[in-house]
């Protein structure tokens, strides 16, 4: 199944869950917005209905690839309102009910004057809530335009067929040159006995073939656990000619050092670069002339730059994001995440410096014009700075689930 698919797939059965829960359905009921929530399910249903379809036609229809990233936004923007919807029926449960630890009044001292009061008085979550029930119907009716089958068998009935490999070479390779070397140089290793203690006879007619020339036989994404079944297998490889090779590919440790006579080769995640380098050549854009592509996935790094006031471009879907710290961090560095209205998680990356150590000190700007901006934030770390006291208006930030001082 692809990773895509297990992500939405994931997403529709939380949306699920969301919504059947009794809490928001009887606070629906009392808010008279219950006929949101329950087309919101049943286009949910329509939508699974058709999600294997769609997820084989994207690699060649770009519309329904299209169809799916709008899908994607939506599921993200559906979660994020009804996390509004669960707070606001959760406070009105437990009306002037806060926490009593001492950190937390210390923090947010006034946190009482901000909770928010009912849906019927708040016009931008109503808003809200009917862009998401006109967005969902218009996902429902591009479907049925796309021509996407139901599935009726389920995940389990699908079929997934590998294409054959090819002899032909793949012309361009992208962060390869060093494990080419490295491989290179395993299958010139010579054997000073002159032969493999590791191979026996199986078969005599493969057994005669082989044992004619020098051969390199590839053994392309082993599973097999069995180390009976490994050795039956190359029982007839051990006639080949001096310099026959096999190189079994595997993703899993522990294969590897069954099968393996000389120790495994690890190949390393490609670079951030050589990701965008494959990215462009499939994609058949450049990423100098087109800067788009490096807009494409929803995770940003803010990397390291000589001059640290310099502010950065930030992708608007940018839904996490972690940044290098400095000793004192400015504004001007985070001003792009205003824009980003869908930012799930703020996080500086751990000091990997030994001569860098905390305090680290935060602009006031950043708390007081930035932290507020950030409505969908879910996870923020502070460790490690200097931080005295919160800010008050950081308690509208209804959806933060994790916060690290």
């Amino acid at each position: 199944m692809p990773l895509g698919e297990l992500f939405l797939s994931a997403f529709i059965q939380i949306l699920f869950q969301q919504l059947a829960s009794g809490l928001l359905v009887t606070f629906t009921q009392r808010e008279r917005i219950d006929t949101h929530r329950k087309k919101w399910s049943q286009n949910l249903d329509f939508i699974q209905a058709v999600l294997d379809d769609a997820e084989d036609k994207q690699l060649t229809d770009q519309h329904v690839k299209v169809w799916l990233e709008g899908l994607r936004d939506l599921f993200y923007d559906l979660e994020d309102i009804l996390d509004e919807i669960t707070t606001l029926a959760l406070i009105q449960r437990h009306k002037g009910v806060l926490p009593r630890t001492s950190l937390f009044r210390k923090l947010i001292p006034t946190c009482t004057g901000l909770l928010p009061g009912s849906i019927a008085s708040n016009y931008r979550m109503m808003s809200k809530i009917k862009e998401i029930s006109n967005r969902f119907d218009e996902i429902v009716k591009q479907r049925n335009g796309l021509k996407l089958e139901n599935n009726l068998g389920g995940h389990s009935n699908r079929l997934v067929t590998r294409l054959p490999s090819t002899s032909l070479n793949e012309p361009h390779i992208y962060g390869r040159d060093k494990d080419k070397e490295a491989m290179r140089k395993l299958l010139i290793v010579t054997d000073d006995s002159g032969e493999s203690k590791d191979l026996n006879m199986l078969q005599v007619s493969l057994q005669q073939e082989l044992s004619k020339s020098k051969f390199l036989i590839v053994l392309d994404d082993l599973w097999n656990e069995d180390y009976e079944k490994w050795n039956t297998l190359c029982l007839p490889f051990q006639y080949g000619q001096p310099g026959s090779r096999i190189i079994v590919t595997t993703r899993l440790g522990h294969v590897a050092s069954k099968v393996g006579s000389v120790p495994a080769y690890h190949m390393n995640l490609l670079t951030d670069g050589d990701c965008l380098s494959l990215l462009a050549h499939h994609a058949k854009r450049s990423i100098d002339a087109d800067p788009d592509i490096r807009e494409i996935g929803t995770c940003y790094r803010l990397d390291e730059k000589v001059n640290t006031n310099e502010e950065y471009r930030v992708p608007e879907k940018t839904r996490h994001a972690s940044f290098l710290r400095h000793e004192f961090e400015v504004f001007t560095k985070f001003r792009a995440f205003k824009q980003v209205q869908g930012l799930r998680t703020f996080i500086p990356m751990p000091v990997q410096n030994s001569h860098v150590w905390p305090p680290f000190y935060l602009s006031n700007k950043i708390l007081l014009e930035l932290l507020p901006e950030l409505h969908r934030l879910r996870v923020l770390s502070l460790s490690g700075y200097s931080i005295t006291e919160l800010p008050s208006i950081i308690c509208k930030l209804f959806h933060l689930r994790c916060h690290r001082q």
